[in-house]
């Protein structure tokens, strides 16, 4: 897509660039030709290539560095969704990324497959630091050259430009130790979905028109956090029975103890939290509705509730050993 300068769309919603659907034969030749044309302006981003080949049976051409492995996002959305947040980006030389935090305060990692670009990053500031300190504190540059890989931190704005054609490969990504950093962003996304419906005259009972609405604006609503939340703690438990004979896996601990704190938070609220006494009903009716529409049954939706239930259950009365 071209990479305009950004602005706000018809509904207020901010957007980087105008989109442009082509066949990645046309995107070559659009970046090979010789006539002048200003091929800077055109940036393939957003290319769900891995996505594309595991459809066709196929495998992905790269596994992801060691050290970016441990993603509850990306396992969630392609065993439950037909998304993913795993890209590949090709940029001609001079092409940019704009200045932007990533989604879902999540974080996100970019390796140059070929290709050279310069990364400038803006640390998040506390808020009582003035407006010139907030853009300014703590701004520094990185040039990353082929087969080199950046790590963003959750919250950090940054922009991007390609200082020669570059080939990258970037996935964004949501580890346990940042649960409550994108549960807050859905949480404000929240806020204004409710103040747009309003506006709309649309009652927030409509659930699921907020969550489609949440999908659209963040990428991940209400019920698909928590799904998310779930089929990470189902996974860590197969993890843990698979290494019941080794040493204690306390990043596993870790884990499920955070992944459990975040569903109490998010099914129960502060008052319900760890607390075995106050666990009926543990899922509020709002959440309990939007999983029941999203799972499309009430019998599957309570059945999950159950589980829920369960698992807090047990994670409270021995989370003294952690």
């Amino acid at each position: 897509g071209s990479t305009g300068d950004s602005g706000l769309d018809e509904h207020g919603r901010a957007f980087e660039c105008e989109t442009v659907d082509m066949k990645l034969s046309d995107w070559i030749d659009l970046i090979r030709a010789k006539d002048g044309k200003q091929v800077n302006q055109f940036y393939l981003k957003d290319w769900h290539l891995q996505l594309d080949l595991e459809s066709h049976g196929r495998k992905a051409p790269y596994n992801v560095p060691m050290h970016f492995q441990h993603d509850l996002l990306n396992g969630f959305l392609t065993s439950f969704t037909s998304g993913d947040y795993r890209f590949v980006y090709w940029g001609p030389k001079d092409s940019f990324t704009s200045l932007h935090s990533d989604v879902l305060q999540s974080f996100s990692w970019s390796v140059n497959v070929v290709g050279e670009k310069l990364w400038t990053f803006y640390p998040p500031v506390p808020d009582k630091a003035t407006q010139d300190d907030k853009e300014t504190r703590g701004q520094f540059s990185v040039i990353q050259k082929a087969g080199q890989a950046i790590f963003v931190p959750s919250g950090w704005k940054h922009e991007v430009k390609n200082l020669k054609e570059t080939l990258s490969i970037n996935h964004n990504w949501i580890t346990s130790s940042s649960l409550d950093l994108c549960w807050d962003c859905i949480l404000a996304e929240i806020g204004s979905v409710e103040n747009e419906l309003k506006s709309w005259g649309i009652c927030m009972d409509d659930i699921d028109t907020a969550e489609k609405m949440l999908r659209g604006s963040c990428g991940l609503d209400v019920t698909g956090f928590l799904l998310m939340l779930l089929n990470g703690l189902i996974q860590n438990r197969k993890l843990r029975r698979e290494r019941i004979s080794e040493q204690c896996d306390w990043q596993a601990i870790y884990d499920e103890h955070r992944i459990i704190e975040m569903i109490a938070s998010v099914a129960v609220g502060k008052e319900g939290l760890l607390s075995v006494n106050c666990m009926q009903p543990l899922v509020s009716p709002s959440v309990r509705k939007r999983l029941g529409e999203t799972l499309k049954s009430d019998k599957i939706a309570s059945n999950l509730i159950e589980c829920i239930q369960n698992e807090l259950a047990s994670w409270s009365s021995t989370s003294h050993l952690l």
